[in-house]
């Protein structure tokens, strides 16, 4: 059964958990969306039973620290991985922008075998700025979308439908959009961000950081009339009681399924 498993679950400053990022197991493909701030990337992964050529591709929502800085140690791993015959094929998914970031980020500190390694084996895949981009990948549709467009922070998600007819909606780190609604209404998975709940705004300032409260979150999920919500890229304030107070606070605006994962744990997407 396709599944999604989070390595990491917290927002950028969060020291308690590691930065939002999770492997899609479509079951045909595996495919690691964001790599959180650093190199406990490869750690997450290994204690989920992850090796990082294991994974077939790479999509980067955008360009901010807490999603883009563990790619470097992934791509090494994955150079490694190729000189050994471990792996002979791997995409990285992203905008203009964000893969810019990645290559200068690639060109200052990888040494020389990892960098030519990974620029004649990788496949760098350019998604529309101002457009839908369709891939076929894992026997799963991928329908990438623009999120804004924003200069530096220009971000993407996606809507994914599964082998088995399930239909997966990720919108990155932002809140709900209306430019969005065609390809995110209906969906039976939507993972919307959560910074915190709708009484810790005034203290940690979701918005003012352009993220939503809990209560925003399932608000939009019951708007869009998706089945089930996931909760994710929280702030770690209270972190030992997030998905008790999650859960109840969306409950009271969504009557679907909701899940609040911790880093490791998995959420299994089962079809229509």
């Amino acid at each position: 059964m396709p599944s999604i498993t989070f390595l990491g679950t917290c927002a950028a400053l969060a020291l308690r958990r590691y930065n939002t990022c999770f492997v899609l197991d479509t079951t045909y493909g595996r495919m690691l969306v964001d790599t959180g701030g650093g190199n406990m990337l490869i750690k997450q992964l290994q204690l989920t039973g992850f090796l990082p050529h294991d994974i077939d591709a790479l999509f980067l929502t955008h360009a901010h620290t807490d999603h883009i800085l563990g790619a470097p140690w992934m791509l090494r791993f994955i150079a490694i991985a190729m000189r050994k015959r471990q792996i002979d094929q791997f995409s990285v998914y992203a905008n203009h922008h964000t893969m810019k970031a990645l290559k200068a980020i690639l060109g200052y500190t990888l040494n020389e075998t990892d960098l030519r390694t990974i620029t004649d084996g990788v496949d760098f895949v350019l998604l529309g700025e101002d457009s839908l981009t369709m891939v076929d990948r894992f026997n799963t549709q991928f329908a990438f979308f623009p999120l804004n467009k924003r200069g530096r922070d220009c971000q993407h998600g996606f809507t994914a439908r599964l082998p088995n007819k399930a239909t997966l909606t990720c919108l990155g780190d932002l809140p709900y959009d209306a430019a969005t609604y065609g390809y995110v209404y209906n969906t039976q998975y939507l993972m919307h961000e959560a910074y915190c709940l709708q009484s810790q705004e005034e203290e940690l300032q979701a918005h003012e950081k352009k993220h939503s409260t809990v209560a925003e979150a399932a608000r939009n999920a019951a708007m869009l009339r998706a089945q089930n919500l996931i909760l994710y890229h929280s702030t770690d304030v209270d972190i030992d009681c997030r998905m008790e107070s999650y859960t109840k606070e969306a409950k009271r605006f969504f009557d679907g399924n909701i899940f609040v994962p911790d880093d490791l744990q998995s959420v299994y997407l089962t079809g229509c």
